[in-house]
């Protein structure tokens, strides 16, 4: 049996529609019925050459494309074919040379479609038709067409009449795909001929292509043609881009505000304006387990911090935030909605931080407080006493009694209208929330499908102008799985007409982290340490020092291994929010934890295998370097040295409450590459249809 594990994928059945189930984007391509060649969409492109100003969105959320500047468009389909009229002889296009002539109405051809024409020569060579066609010096082209006489048989030549060779062929009264090749000397004006080998006589001819020989065999294989905008773009139709031609999409909002404050975690940004009041970000844990929380220090006498907010429609408002204990427990810790119009506080009140006891400012009720562990308090308050429109100023400190040097911690304020303090929703910009910052791009070419991952979406999005031949464009606001990625390229290739295997395998990822044996990389987030490849190493300042990975899901199981050995320091804490398991990594034993359970295998020479099972509280993977078995998900504060810490490798998180074999991860898109084997008698396979 092979030692990793594979899935059968098949891709019958499978359509785009599905991804957008769950997911608003855009699901672009270039068919008949979906693009016009103006971006108001008055006049249908109907035919290879002509322009695409808008193409409308199939994912039923309305997202279209549109490009309003005419030398930016996109064009429909390639251009093989360099002649023009290529099935209508008696056209202009066509010289008539050594008095041949050609019947004005068309006869049938090949397939019983009345697209042929007869050319009468006379009795002299190269006698027939031509067309001038620009060449390149050392440039290979193949002319081809198709041919019959009209009766008995007639000998016929086709190629290029300078600097290159007739090709002879034997016509009958059965239909022939005459073919020939031709290597240009020098760069010019060439003819390509059709023409008798000196007989008087008559011939059928029809579907006259002329093509770059590396072009032969791409769709179409003949291509009709009349002019330059005018040409057939065969059964996979493309978008032809340039790098000046792209198309810019509408897109939808992926959330809703609830939070009318910005900046709703950086207290130091100058949305903030500050009275007696000074910031120093990111200096602690903050409630969700991520090192945002910010430490205020009062400079003096009533410290505060607000913001004005309009433009909004309700008279009832919510203001809450997160405080923590510093050096007191009955300062720093106060909210204040104030009606800035009419120069009135409408209600405040701050909280014990020790004790959660909550005292009125201004008001007499409605107030609340939660604890949310880790010596943190939400502290909520509500007011109905304002005008709708008015302008209202949310103060996170209050502006009452405070002396200098005083200093607490805090974070997560909101602002939302109603009586209800919602679930707290971060807010930086607004335009950051309100749309993706990693989003992905999917667009199938000649050679397949192709991914622009981690773009920024706003209410505009600009589709990279490419070189290329794009059959289809799939923009979504995050990744898409490894399996809907494997799916949507097998889509991908058949629409750029490339013949796929029925089955194909695809690798199983079990581990969810990158550069999983590296933990110096970037996505390893560091907070007061330093890494290297397999050690973490608490720096010299008085902080908590961890590393940590943003790959987990709130509410699911998972299971978190990895090897450590101890080398300076002892305990290794494992945190997940308010989660925590502290772990000796020079006896090999667990120590105190809450809410999660572990294991621990000597592996000899000092390392253990460590195995920690929870159900995750934050998005987080946390690997705290601990002064000591300490009784919190909150480690104690202390200063390293800046050479001791904890060995550790093999990091690995998977789904599941089972520590599964150790899979060594990399760089993130690994993984999701499609890997095509045979089948093999001792392949254990979960077969998985599209559904």
């Amino acid at each position: 049996m092979r030692s990793h594990i594979r899935r059968l994928l098949e891709s019958a059945g499978f359509s785009p529609r599905q991804l957008f189930a769950a997911l608003q984007g855009a699901w672009l391509e270039p068919k008949q019925g979906l693009i016009w060649q103006e971006n108001t969409g008055v006049t249908p492109t109907t035919t290879g050459g002509q322009t695409i100003g808008l193409m409308l969105d199939q994912s039923g959320g309305g997202h279209d494309a549109t490009q309003s500047t005419v030398g930016n468009r996109p064009l429909l389909g390639r251009r093989y074919n360099l002649l023009t009229y290529s099935e209508d002889f008696s056209n202009a296009a066509w010289d008539k040379i050594n008095s041949a002539s050609v019947n004005s109405t068309p006869v049938a051809g090949p397939t019983g479609q009345m697209n042929a024409y007869v050319v009468t020569t006379i009795a002299a060579v190269n006698s027939g038709v031509e067309q001038k066609v620009q060449v390149g010096s050392g440039v290979s082209y193949r002319m081809s067409v198709w041919a019959k006489a009209v009766s008995g048989t007639f000998g016929v030549k086709i190629g290029a009449i300078v600097g290159g060779s007739f090709t002879n062929f034997t016509l009958t009264t059965d239909w022939q795909l005459l073919t020939a090749d031709y290597t240009a000397a020098v760069t010019g004006m060439r003819y390509f001929d059709i023409v008798s080998q000196g007989s008087a006589g008559s011939f059928r001819v029809t579907q006259a292509d002329l093509r770059l020989t590396a072009d032969v065999g791409k769709d179409p294989a003949y291509q009709r043609i009349t002019t330059a905008t005018d040409y057939d773009y065969g059964q996979y139709p493309a978008a032809i881009h340039d790098t000046n031609d792209s198309l810019t999409l509408s897109l939808p909002s992926i959330n809703v505000r609830r939070n009318l404050l910005t900046f709703s975690e950086q207290f130091d940004n100058g949305a903030w304006a500050k009275t007696a009041a000074s910031v120093t970000p990111n200096a602690a844990l903050a409630p969700d387990g991520t090192a945002t929380a910010d430490l205020i220090t009062a400079t003096a006498n009533g410290a505060g911090m607000s913001q004005d907010v309009s433009g909004y429609s309700g008279a009832t408002a919510t203001l809450s935030a997160y405080f923590k204990k510093g050096n007191v427990s009955n300062s720093l810790n106060s909210l204040l909605i104030r009606n800035q119009t009419a120069g009135t506080n409408l209600i405040a009140a701050r909280v014990n931080l020790d004790t959660g006891g909550i005292t009125y400012l201004a008001g007499s009720s409605g107030a609340v407080v939660q604890d949310v562990g880790g010596g943190w308090w939400r502290l909520i308050i509500t007011t109905t006493a304002f005008t709708s429109g008015n302008i209202l100023r949310a103060n996170v400190l209050g502006g009452y009694s405070s002396a200098a040097s005083e200093y607490s911690y805090i974070w997560g304020a909101q602002l939302e209208l109603g009586s209800v303090a919602t679930d707290y929703q971060k807010v930086t910009d607004w335009t950051s929330e309100a749309f993706s910052s990693n989003g992905s791009v999917y667009f199938s070419t000649p050679v397949g499908m192709s991914q622009l991952n981690n773009q920024s979406m706003a209410t505009t999005y600009t589709l990279p102008a490419l070189s290329s031949d794009i059959y289809s464009w799939m923009v979504f606001p995050q990744r898409l799985s490894a399996v809907q990625e494997s799916r949507l390229a097998l889509y991908m290739q058949q629409k750029a007409g490339i013949a796929g295997p029925e089955y194909v395998w695809e690798s199983f990822r079990r581990n969810l982290l990158t550069w999983s044996q590296d933990l110096s990389q970037t996505n390893w987030v560091k907070i007061a340490v330093t890494n290297t490849a397999n050690k973490i190493t608490p720096s010299a300042s008085s902080a908590q020092h961890f590393t940590q990975q943003n790959v987990l899901t709130i509410g699911t199981q998972y299971t978190l291994s990895f090897t450590a050995k101890a080398d300076g320091y002892v305990w290794l804490k494992v945190v997940s929010s308010t989660k925590y398991i502290n772990i000796d990594t020079l006896n090999g034993v667990i120590g105190l934890s809450s809410g999660m359970t572990g294991s621990i295998v000597s592996l000899g020479s000092g390392e253990y295998r460590c195995s920690v099972t929870f159900i995750c509280s934050d998005s987080r993977c946390i690997l705290n370097v601990a002064f000591s078995d300490n009784a919190s998900w909150d480690s104690v504060l202390f200063a390293g040295d800046g050479t001791s810490g904890i060995i550790v490798k093999n990091v690995q998180a998977e789904f599941g409450s089972t520590a599964t074999e150790y899979q060594r991860i990399d760089a993130g898109p690994d993984p999701y590459t499609i890997v095509q084997e045979q089948l093999t008698s001792d392949d254990s396979v979960e077969l998985l249809l599209a559904q």
